[in-house]
C-alpha cells in the first residue's frame, strides 16, 4: 500500500495536467455544449404528438331483433307455428295465446322480417321461452361515451382509433374513423360522440369485422397535437 508521501508526486501531476488544460479547449468545449442543448431545445419544438382523450364505444345495427317471451302459466297456453332458423316476414303469426276459462285466442305478429331463433329458459325462470327475430344488418351507427374530464377538447373531424373488445387489435388490427358530431347534452355522466368510419367495418389488417347488432370497445380521440417543448415547460 502507498504512503501519503508515495502519492502526492502522482497526484500534483494530475493536478497540473488539469490547470494546464489550453483554454481554447475549455472554450470549444463549452460552446459544443450550448449546441447541443440549443440544437435539443430546437428539437423538442419540432417533434410533435397528439394528446389522446379514451372513451367507450359502441357499434350498434339500425336494425335491432325483435323479443317475444311466454311461458305457461295457469289457464294461459301458447303456441308458436314458427321453427328455429326459419325464415319469418313481416306480419306473420309468432305466437297463438290461448285462454281456456274465456276461450279467448289472441295473436303475437312478427314486427319485421327476418331469421327466427328459439331459447327454452333463462337463469331467472326455466319454464320462460323466447323467440328472437333478427333481421338483415344494411347499417350501422358509431357512438363513444366521452367522459367529463377532457370532453371540451373533442371536435369535428378529429382522428378517432377503435379497439374491439372481441377482436384483439394485435390479431385483427382497429377500426378508424373521425369524430362527425359531439352531443351538448350530458346523459349518464357522458356526453355522446358519434364517429364516421374511414372504411366501415374494415381494420387496418384488411380484416372485415361481421356485421353484428352491437359491438363493445373502446375508442382513443387524437386531441391537439403538441410539441415535446410545451410538453415539458408548460406555456
Amino acid at each position: 500500500m502507498m504512503t501519503p508521501a508515495e502519492q502526492t508526486p502522482f497526484c500534483e501531476t494530475e493536478q497540473d495536467f488539469i490547470e494546464f488544460i489550453p483554454n481554447w479547449i475549455l472554450r470549444w468545449g463549452i460552446f459544443l455544449l450550448g449546441l447541443v442543448f440549443c440544437m435539443g431545445l430546437i428539437c423538442t419544438h419540432y417533434i410533435r404528438f397528439p394528446d389522446v382523450l379514451k372513451a367507450q364505444v359502441m357499434i350498434s345495427a339500425k336494425e335491432q331483433p325483435a323479443y317475444v317471451s311466454w311461458y305457461n302459466s295457469g289457464s294461459l297456453t301458447y303456441h308458436t307455428p314458427v321453427e328455429p332458423l326459419q325464415a319469418v316476414t313481416r306480419g306473420d303469426t309468432l305466437l297463438i295465446e290461448y285462454d281456456q276459462q274465456t276461450q279467448k285466442q289472441e295473436v303475437t305478429l312478427a314486427p319485421l322480417s327476418g331469421r327466427a331463433l328459439l331459447t327454452k329458459g333463462d337463469a331467472n325462470n326455466p319454464k320462460k321461452n323466447t323467440l328472437v327475430i333478427e333481421p338483415s344488418i344494411t347499417s350501422i351507427k358509431v357512438y363513444a361515451a366521452l367522459p367529463t374530464l377532457g370532453a371540451g377538447q373533442v371536435s369535428m373531424n378529429q382522428k378517432v382509433n377503435i379497439y374491439l373488445d372481441a377482436y384483439p387489435a394485435d390479431k385483427f388490427g382497429i377500426i378508424e374513423g373521425r369524430i362527425s358530431y359531439v352531443s351538448a347534452t350530458l346523459i349518464n355522466q357522458h356526453y355522446q360522440a358519434e364517429i364516421r368510419l374511414k372504411k366501415g367495418l374494415v381494420t387496418t389488417t384488411n380484416f372485415t369485422i361481421p356485421k353484428q347488432f352491437h359491438l363493445k370497445g373502446r375508442a382513443e380521440i387524437l386531441l391537439e397535437e403538441r410539441s415535446l417543448l410545451r410538453r415539458l415547460i408548460p406555456f
